[in-house]
């Protein structure tokens, strides 16, 4: 399983970066679940880490998103991976036509995820098998299970691990890597590795006080690196 961690400025995507971390992720806590950072800030962050990882950047959600990308994220060929929420997608008719009109914007070396809300109902997203049936019409190689509504509770409070576990093998199955995240912490390791997901996302784990809006601690992140470890040579 590979690790990916969420930063939100050029000096969290260094210690990332020294940590080795598989995928550094930027988006803007304050902002909401995939709230997404200035222009300047993203450049920065490509500059600093020059492709030597993986750069995956969130941009908000659809319901709120302008019709185009900004001239910016076109541009920017070290973006790995780029993420749209669904939040107040599921009464739309044409929530599918709209993310795909997105992700046909971005450039060719930037892959879109399609991102499911474990607790889709407490704000209006699409259920995740309809964003799993998305994935697989559209093409799109990766998947990523989160939470929209971190006061809910995490990902496990929300989609049991059987479900997930049944979810994860299908897509995989289906050639779809998939993430999770979903405020996941040290207890759930173990069904981490028993779901087995492609990726295991986190921020809040990895920074000062368990608070995904304060600031990545390197001694923390070392010991989320070190843990996961072994939950994945249990697998």
């Amino acid at each position: 399983m590979k690790l990916l961690v969420s930063v939100r400025n050029a000096h969290e995507a260094e210690i990332a970066l020294q940590a080795g971390v598989d995928i550094i992720d930027l988006k803007e806590p304050d902002n909401g679940p995939l709230g997404s950072v200035s222009p300047d800030e993203m450049e920065r962050v490509a500059r600093l880490l020059n492709n030597r990882q993986p750069l995956s950047l969130a941009l908000g959600e659809l319901h709120d998103a302008p019709p185009a990308l900004s001239p910016d994220l076109s541009q920017l060929d070290q973006v790995s991976y780029a993420k749209i929420g669904l939040a107040q997608c599921e009464p739309l008719c044409d929530w599918r036509t709209s993310w795909n009109s997105w992700a046909n914007q971005l450039p060719p070396s930037t892959e879109p995820v399609a991102v499911a809300y474990a607790d889709y109902q407490s704000c209006n997203a699409p259920r995740l098998e309809e964003v799993a049936d998305l994935a697989r019409t559209s093409n799109c190689r990766v998947f990523l299970i989160d939470t929209h509504t971190k006061r809910l509770g995490n990902t496990f409070a929300h989609v049991g691990c059987d479900e997930l576990m049944t979810l994860v093998r299908d897509l995989q199955s289906d050639s779809i890597q998939v993430a999770l995240a979903g405020s996941l912490k040290y207890p759930d390791l173990s069904q981490i590795a028993k779901i087995s997901p492609d990726i295991v996302a986190v921020r809040g784990a990895v920074c000062k006080k368990n608070d995904r809006q304060g600031q990545l601690c390197p001694t923390r992140l070392k010991n989320f690196q070190a843990a996961l470890g072994v939950a994945s040579g249990l697998i």
